[in-house]
């Protein structure tokens, strides 16, 4: 019921965008992007795989509509990304693996002209994402791990002060072993960092406002593999309450604590 309830709001949100053709409204394009954003955050605050998938139908037949426009193609490969982080949470590697080729391909060509900060950092996760779901993952990360790093570096370069760049950095330095620079103590100092940041964070529609939950949700993790129980629940407990429908949090993150030594 809720993705047929998505899908049909996001159809009246286009039909609409379509429509305002007068110069005293947003181009179609930006309503459309508007319209993906706040569906995909949506699906992201609820971990609904459903709505996802759904959102990311529909940024693909917006970016056939606006081929050239940059925030859609941008918003269609963020559909695939957390489409494909919530399909390999539950079913594993080999289902969520075409999400994230997806994804590469379309923002590839995307970060071939400047773009918005979070396009290379979003891409610098697919390379991780794609070197976590391959079927030989030590192959798969001498041939992506220079080029993740490569990419969160220009993400930086583009938006120090950005916190979703910060939050990206900080979920690739708690993947990547501290022998090729991350580990625990650099994931903890990037995500603090976009905590902080988020204080000020004011985007203006439709750049990307998505982030805060995600910062404790991962925050948390961090803590949690240094055992740090109560400062994890602290997190986790944080995210819930910016999230509180988002089954990850509530079901598997905070009953995992219990299970801390």
């Amino acid at each position: 019921m809720h993705m047929r309830l998505l899908v049909s709001t996001m159809i009246l949100f286009a039909a609409q965008a379509v429509r305002a053709q007068s110069a005293d409204v947003a181009p179609p394009q930006a309503k459309l992007a508007d319209s993906l954003r706040l569906s995909i955050e949506a699906a992201a605050d609820a971990s609904d795989v459903d709505a996802a998938d759904a959102a990311a139908a529909l940024a693909e037949r917006a970016v056939a509509l606006y081929p050239n426009d940059a925030m859609l193609r941008h918003y269609r490969a963020y559909a695939l990304y957390r489409a494909g982080t919530m399909v390999f949470g539950r079913f594993g590697s080999g289902r969520a693996r075409p999400y994230f080729d997806k994804a590469r391909d379309v923002l590839e060509q995307l970060v071939e002209k400047p773009t918005i900060p979070e396009s290379y950092a979003l891409l610098a996760s697919v390379y991780g994402m794609q070197i976590a779901t391959a079927k030989i993952q030590m192959l798969a990360g001498m041939r992506l791990g220079s080029k993740s790093n490569s990419m969160m570096e220009r993400a930086v370069t583009a938006g120090p002060n950005n916190p979703r760049v910060w939050v990206m950095r900080g979920i690739g330095a708690l993947n990547t072993p501290s022998t090729f620079g991350g580990g625990l103590d650099k994931a903890e100092a990037h995500l603090k960092h976009a905590i902080e940041l988020f204080a000020t964070d004011k985007p203006e529609a439709p750049l990307p406002a998505w982030g805060l939950a995600d910062a404790h949700v991962w925050l948390g993790q961090v803590y949690a593999r240094q055992k740090k129980r109560d400062a994890a629940r602290a997190e986790f407990e944080a995210a819930r309450d910016l999230q509180p429908r988002n089954a990850w949090i509530t079901l598997t993150l905070l009953p995992s604590l219990d299970k801390l030594p």
